[in-house]
């Protein structure tokens, strides 16, 4: 997820520094960002005394659309679609093939932000900082023998929570109409167990204003 994250960060110097500053407009804007998302699933709960192996993956190709208004310069009200890396929880009880297991998670995201600029100077740059709430819409595919994990049955589990959301960014006006950016945000999920885990993911934007 470093390299990914490292890879991104570049990306977005090159187009900040290939362009001039300009300050934030006002008014309708829309965009995309593309980037690494994870999905902090839980370590299940297994039969007891069990012996068993796991793997886990958590990371993956993460995407966002996105629409806001920017009120002021310091102010803008922004909503996303978020879809995340589906991630993938596997069991293998040794000594048997009875209770192998896999939990397979899908997430997606519609959320309300309020977002704050602090623009830095006549840069161009602006840090934000933003929150909100996620309406999130969560698939648990369960394989056949996923009576292993304490509290799934088998089959498919959908749930829909609303739940707090938080993140930070800094972002590039590259002119009157275009601007880049990377966001770090996180869904809140539901404790330890459950369909709704953390959610986080890393970005790089672009943005086009309609003023």
């Amino acid at each position: 997820m470093n390299k990914k994250i490292k890879f991104i960060t570049a990306l977005l110097s090159f187009a900040m520094l290939t362009t001039m500053a300009y300050a934030i407009t006002r008014g309708t804007y829309a965009g995309l960002g593309l980037g690494v998302s994870r999905v902090e699933t839980p370590s299940q709960s297994l039969i007891a005394g069990r012996v068993y192996s796991k793997s886990q993956t958590t990371d993956g190709l993460g995407f966002r659309i996105f629409t806001g208004y920017n009120i002021n310069n310091h102010l803008a009200i922004e909503t996303n679609y978020a879809k995340y890396a589906q991630s993938k929880y596997s069991i293998n009880v040794k000594n048997t093939d009875k209770y192998d297991a896999v939990l397979l998670y899908n997430l997606i995201t519609l959320d309300l932000l309020a977002k704050a600029y602090m623009p830095l100077s006549d840069t161009g740059f602006e840090l934000y900082g933003l929150a909100g709430a996620a309406r999130v819409s969560s698939s648990v595919k369960s394989s056949e023998n996923s009576n292993v994990f304490s509290y799934f049955e088998n089959g498919t589990k959908n749930s829909v929570r609303i739940r707090p959301v938080y993140g930070l960014g800094v972002s590039y006006d590259t002119n009157q109409k275009v601007s880049t950016g990377i966001e770090l945000k996180r869904t809140q999920g539901i404790g330890e167990k459950g369909t709704v885990p953390d959610l986080d993911m890393v970005t790089f934007s672009i943005s086009y204003n309609f003023s």
